[in-house]
């Protein structure tokens, strides 16, 4: 699916703490070789028609029992203390593309075994047709927060498709506006951020979002640190260790602080244990981070591996006690990176419902967006922490042409990247 072109953002004009009602318009346009065409025989004996999107920003639907259509996920920044509340379908152009012989395949559940039943057809397969206009656009009230930055997420099914006829429509243009207002609440306030951090934090946005030209005037405006005194009270970076290893990592120290990058060394035993709470240490060193993301903070380095830095594991389904199969849980250092709906929106929480199951997507429902920079160099000890930072600091120590040959492989849970990445 293509975003070929953007109608102008409409921008409300505010004073917090009170926002004023605002619209964002946008414009995409698809083309019919964005889609391949298949067949596949099913768990009923019936063969269905299968479409596969050609585009890597199209999905699937996820919808159980409801014809399998592509959809495309959009994410849109909106203006600080704002959240959606609807979306308007301004027009939308479709023409038939093609009629199918066989039925749209349904949507399955979502596991990756063989053990659940094919789910057939639902009641929407007596429809005329599938989705009706009102529902090629649709939105969710919820917004993410990225670093203060609210983010509204929006679905659009670019297809529509008759079960009577067989009939597939692709929508060639479709318009819409996405309305939205003041929350409830005031939006998360950050006190201090460092210029650096402000551009690093610009780029991130733009990468997680489709409105990118207006990233610049919609991130607040937030002071920069008092003067740092040498200790880095008020660090972009820090580094979080145990005592063992402090000292090897102590050249990545002075050679972040030396590019212009403030840097600390924290010392769990006697910087975080010792002061922060919480129900276990992988929460502990997520209070801390918390409390000095306020003062500007935007990197974090976990140095060590899962015995030295606890790692926080997440469920993607939905229970009320810890699986009795742990290897069904997902290892998710992003527990540490995603705080800022702590304060913000408590309906975003990684244990709501505090069962001890982190993650899950509706009891818990983390909002999955970072707001700070989370990496995690998995050593035992120094010994191989040194061996690790000597290479480490030996790379980034040569030249930019060199450094920019590397093959740089990322993922990202919960938003994907809207740009390719240069």
């Amino acid at each position: 699916m293509k975003c070929i072109f953007a109608i102008a953002v409409i921008l409300a004009i505010f004073s917090l703490p009170q926002v004023s009602n605002g619209q964002l318009n946008w414009t995409m346009t698809f083309e019919e070789g964005d889609l391949l065409f298949d067949q596949r025989l099913e768990q009923d004996s019936n063969t269905y028609a299968v479409i596969i999107p050609n585009d890597d920003r199209a999905s699937l639907s996820i919808d159980v029992g409801y014809p399998e259509l592509p959809v495309c996920v959009l994410h849109f920044a909106l203006p600080e203390g704002t959240q959606p509340y609807s979306v308007s379908l301004i027009s939308v152009h479709k023409r038939v593309i093609d009629t199918l012989d066989y039925l749209l395949h349904p949507v399955q559940t979502p596991i990756d075994t063989m053990q659940y039943p094919f789910v057939p057809p639902n009641s929407a397969y007596e429809d005329s047709i599938y989705p009706v206009d009102e529902s090629l656009v649709v939105t969710s009230t919820n917004v993410y927060m990225a670093r203060g930055v609210g983010i509204a997420t929006v679905v659009v099914t670019p297809m529509q498709y008759s079960p009577s006829t067989g009939e597939l429509f692709l929508c060639e243009y479709i318009s819409f506006t996405i309305n939205y207002a003041g929350m409830d609440g005031p939006p998360q306030q950050y006190s201090f951020r460092s210029a650096r951090v402000g551009r690093a934090l610009s780029d991130y946005i733009k990468l997680m979002v489709d409105n990118d030209p207006d990233v610049d005037n919609i991130i607040p405006i937030i002071p920069e640190p008092p003067p740092r005194p040498p200790d880095g009270v008020f660090p972009d970076y820090m580094i979080i260790t145990d005592a063992n290893m402090a000292a090897s990592f102590e050249p990545l120290r002075i050679w972040k602080t030396k590019k212009g990058i403030p840097t600390r060394t924290v010392i769990l035993e006697t910087d975080i244990y010792a002061y922060f709470e919480g129900v276990d240490n992988a929460e502990k060193i997520r209070n801390f981070i918390i409390s000095k993301a306020d003062s500007g903070l935007f990197y974090v380095l976990l140095g060590g591996n899962a015995d030295v830095i606890p790692v926080r594991y997440a469920y993607q389904y939905n229970v009320n006690q810890i699986p009795g199969n742990l290897w069904a849980l997902s290892p998710c250092d992003l527990y540490y990176a995603d705080i800022d709906n702590v304060d913000f929106n408590p309906e975003h929480d990684w244990d709501r419902d505090l069962d001890g199951v982190y993650g899950e997507p509706n009891d818990d429902n983390p909002d999955l967006a970072a707001d700070v920079m989370i990496g995690r160099v998995p050593v035992a000890g120094p010994d191989s922490a040194a061996v690790f930072l000597e290479k480490l600091l030996r790379y980034e120590k040569k030249s930019r042409q060199r450094r920019c040959q590397l093959s740089y492989h990322r993922s990202y849970f919960g938003f994907r990247p809207t740009k390719r990445l240069q």
